[in-house]
């Protein structure tokens, strides 16, 4: 039978009042209506226990679901807008009616249990994934769906309460609407059976070490981790890829653990081996962890083609889309996560897409990684937190194209920028990495690494992707260049791993939660030069930077879910002092939330915000103009990663505050009750308690073999700090010598010269790491110096070429890298004998542009000057730019013409 809203309690439920409703809508998959406008008053609810809606008249709380749980509904799950989910039968329904707050209740129908990726098919269709209800009897349901057509595949949790499962069936698409009329089945989204597969040089990049132009700052990429202390040791990660290979030499020692999926059988003793379909897996870990013991495996510049970002973390190998088994995973997307964790892995790397086409939205298996960020295994008591990286997709450059399931809220999705090769374009993005934004508007990707020509490990018994060897013989046949997001994913997992060291370090062995390891990266990366200001939905907050994602030299404070937000209204405050006066201020908000509705627009569940005010106003997270924050706005309700960026001597104190706008969901399961939410919180250039700053003048440096250097090394007190500081310095080899005088700092404010004697160090740059500490609290500076023993060769002119014509009015002029270069003096004359210089500029990369247009229809000449300290000795030693014009060793001149 079908029971009938009482008259009464329809109005009460139905929100009838003199004055008119608020338009309130569902909004998930294909349904936008506002149900108290658009469905009929007269509201019956169908027999028997099913799925039900109950949408609440502003955002519903502890108090109103547990009203919900004392009626004997069930509630699973948060729908926007401001609606419940709940399963139960029509007489829990009707004793539900007074529930205050109540706006509408109805059953969830059939027609809106489609996701619209199915609408249109026809004929069989492999996979379908099925969200069904287990209340106990879930044999029943198997045999329902059956009945109605589909022969099931695989079904695993598809949550860890497991109320809600996954079932994969292959089906009719004439039998659809059988299986929508089940009243177990919650939703039905198409899922491919087939997955698909979206240098040294590269890792100086993410690490920041790379000059104002993009050039990367020179060999030397291990040597840089040795002296940060930071290799990924300790650190289990995974590659959940096609594989990989155990007899790459880069590779084989890095494999602490493997696991081979149904149908990916590996040989005996090596578990998640690569195959010769495979090669895929190789590749990307190479990125991640290669661990560049090969000697000669090297670049024209001698960038080394086997050294992973994390060259010593402990590879867990997962492969699962080694194309022999089934797919999804036949234990359900959570098993991706739960062998990786069973393995001891703190967290994952996935250059894959799931199958579909991109732009899909936030399907069930979004939700489903989402739930796995918090809670990996499933079959585990309590929280399993799990960080995931994903590639975003290489089906760009298109708006709205990023691939599934990286609409999931709790990922980190990585872009690909272009690369070092063949000539620096860091600053780029790759024409196909997919774009943002989410289908609800989210910001996406996260951040961006290089992805274009990147050198890595080859599957040494030959592959299927990334199969052509760099070389025909010789040390680099095991290596080959591959582009995509999925070469640039694992160098962002490779920064999450040295992340995730430094922080154990720091915090007694614990890891970093995966809404901090999000944060420290977004707060630590920098806006790229080619597309608009950040935030934007080409490169989202940036190319991550490790040496800035470490804190950069400045205070930084961090709160890693700590507080507890347990009702809308609720806060967190603070007040901070900034230390640097010199240096922006950034604060980054990021919280795992808790998981959406299949099909949810928008998915967010949770609504935090990010506010911080200063005497010259609040500001709220995620408003910016031109890529800084800017006071006003609205505050967003899309996004659960929010910043504030300031400007340098924007305030010397801050005022932080994190507000639960609304809190719907079960933001931590087991802790607290269901509405709840934790969060991670970056504040960088922050100081709460005593400490000092430290700060070099004069970097980056160049020395001519033999000479001393000496900068000023400065320290700054901050909240009334006065104790004395012990000097140290690493980085620079012996056979040369550093010191300091004095040789501690006693008196804050203070200064000390460091001193370098280059006698008998080795031509190269070196990153010299100074050093302050009193008792266990230490500061320190990166700053590079470049030694030279003799004069620079010349360069040599590219582009424009000699005799150029329809030359642009702000040409990018190109020359070859010049052996013993420090950097170039780039001049642009009317004249050959360059006695009427019109435009120069002085960069350490291979290429520049002048500042202003050139005149129309004009010749010119141009030429490269390459110098080092060696050019002038009396004048190098503290400021390039104090060289005369001349000084360096010249290129030939070239001449072009301007466009009329």
């Amino acid at each position: 039978m079908r029971v009938l809203l009482p008259a009464l309690v329809a109005a009460a439920v139905l929100g009838v009042a003199a004055q008119p409703a608020p338009a309130l809508q569902l909004s998930f998959g294909s349904v936008r209506l506002d149900p108290l406008r658009e469905l009929p008053l007269a509201q019956t609810f169908a027999p028997g226990p099913r799925w039900r809606l109950l949408q609440f008249q502003q955002s519903p709380n502890q108090q109103q679901r547990d009203a919900l749980s004392a009626q004997g509904l069930r509630v699973v799950q948060y729908y926007p807008q401001y609606t419940y989910l709940a399963w139960g039968d029509a007489a829990a329904m009707q004793r539900s009616a007074h529930v205050p707050g109540l706006r509408w209740a109805g059953d969830l129908q059939p027609d809106w249990k489609r996701s619209p990726d199915l609408h249109g098919r026809s004929g069989r269709i492999d996979n379908v994934q099925l969200l069904v209800y287990d209340d106990g009897r879930l044999a029943d349901q198997r045999d329902a769906i059956e009945r109605a057509g589909g022969r099931i595949v695989s079904s695993a949790r598809a949550q860890p309460d497991a109320a809600v499962w996954q079932m994969i069936v292959s089906i009719d698409a004439s039998a659809l609407p059988g299986l929508q009329q089940l009243p177990a089945v919650l939703w039905l989204e198409y899922a491919s059976p087939r997955a698909g597969v979206d240098d040294e040089a590269s890792s100086q990049v993410v690490a920041g070490n790379y000059t104002a132009e993009g050039d990367p700052g020179g060999v030397g990429y291990l040597a840089f981790l040795d002296r940060l202390g930071l290799t990924g040791a300790g650190v289990r990660f995974a590659v959940t890829d096609t594989g990989v290979d155990y007899a790459h030499p880069e590779l084989g020692p890095r494999i602490v653990a493997g696991y081979d999926y149904p149908g990916c059988t590996s040989a005996l003793g090596q578990p998640g081996d690569d195959r010769p379909s495979g090669g895929h897996g190789t590749h990307v870990a190479g990125i991640l962890a290669g661990a560049g013991v090969v000697a000669g495996a090297v670049d024209a510049a001698g960038y080394h083609h086997g050294i992973g970002v994390a060259p010593a973390v402990g590879l867990v190998t997962l492969n699962p889309i080694c194309g022999g088994g089934s797919w999804p995973p036949e234990a359900g997307w959570q098993d991706l996560s739960r062998q990786a964790l069973l393995l001891g892995a703190s967290g994952s790397n996935n250059s894959w897409n799931s199958g579909e086409l991109g732009g899909q939205g936030y399907q069930a298996s979004a939700r489903t990684h989402d739930f796995m960020v918090r809670d990996g295994d499933f079959e585990l008591a309590g929280n399993q937190e799990f960080v995931m990286l994903f590639s975003a997709g290489n089906t760009g450059p298109a708006a709205g194209t990023i691939t599934a399931p990286k609409e999931a809220k709790n990922l980190i999705v990585v872009g690909s920028a272009l690369g070092t090769r063949p000539t620096p374009q860091i600053d780029s993005i790759a024409p196909s990495s997919s774009r943002g934004p989410a289908q609800d508007g989210r910001v996406l990707p996260t951040v961006v690494a290089p992805g274009d020509m990147i050198a890595s490990t080859r599957r040494v018994g030959g592959a299927s992707y990334c199969a052509q060897s760099i070389a025909a013989n010789g040390p680099n046949v095991d290596y080959a260049y591959c582009s995509g997001t999925s070469m640039a994913t694992p160098h962002v997992a490779g920064l999450a791993v040295l992340l995730t060291q430094d922080w154990r370090e720091s915090h007694a062995g614990a890891s970093p939660s995966p809404a901090m390891l999000k944060a420290l990266l977004v707060n630590g990366a920098v806006d790229m030069n080619g597309p608009p200001p950040v935030p934007n939905n080409s490169e989202g907050w940036g190319r991550a930077h490790l040496t800035h994602s470490l804190g950069g030299g400045l205070s930084r404070l961090t709160l890693d879910q700590s507080q507890l937000l347990d009702a809308d209204g609720a806060e967190f405050v603070a007040q901070y002092q900034v230390p640097d006066a010199d240096q922006p201020i950034r604060l980054t908000l990021a919280w795992t939330d808790a998981p959406g509705a299949p099909g949810a627009n928008p998915a967010l569940v949770n609504d935090l915000d990010l506010i911080v005010e200063t005497p010259d106003g609040a500001y709220l997270g995620n408003v910016f103009a031109a890529g800084r924050s800017v006071v006003g706005g609205s505050a967003d309700a899309l996004n659960n990663l929010e910043n504030v960026y300031l400007p340098a001597g924007a305030a010397q104190l801050i005022s932080v505050r994190v507000r639960a706008v609304a809190l719907p969901g079960d933001g931590v399961p087991g802790s607290g009750d269901d509405t709840d939410q934790d969060f991670a919180l970056v504040c960088s250039n922050c100081s709460d308690e005593p400490a000092f700053n430290l700060s070099i003048a004069g970097a980056p440096a160049s020395l001519c073999a033999g000479q001393v250097l000496e900068r000023s090394l400065s320290a700054t007190p901050l909240l009334g700090f006065s104790s004395p500081l012990t000097l140290g310095v690493a980085g620079w080899p012996a056979p040369g010598s550093a010191s300091y005088d004095p040789a501690a700092i006693t008196t804050l404010p203070g200064s000390s010269t460091l001193m370098l004697d280059s006698t008998g160090v080795a031509t190269g740059q070196y990153n010299i790491i100074p050093r302050a500490s009193s008792g266990a609290l230490e500061r320190s500076v990166i700053f590079p110096v470049f030694v030279a023993a003799t004069l620079p060769q010349a360069a040599q002119i590219q582009q424009p070429a000699p005799g150029a014509s329809q030359v642009g009015l702000l040409p990018t002029l190109r020359w070859s890298h010049a052996a013993g270069a420090f950097d170039y003096q780039v001049q642009i004359a009317n004249d050959e004998s360059f006695q009427d210089i019109v435009a120069s500029g002085v960069t350490r990369a291979s290429q520049w542009t002048p500042g202003t247009p050139l005149t129309a229809a004009t010749s010119y000449y141009w030429r490269v000057l390459a110098r080092n300290a060696c050019v002038s000795a009396d004048l190098f030693g503290d400021r390039f730019e104090d060289l005369p014009q001349s000084a360096g060793v010249a290129s030939a001149s070239a001449q072009f013409t301007t466009t009329p």
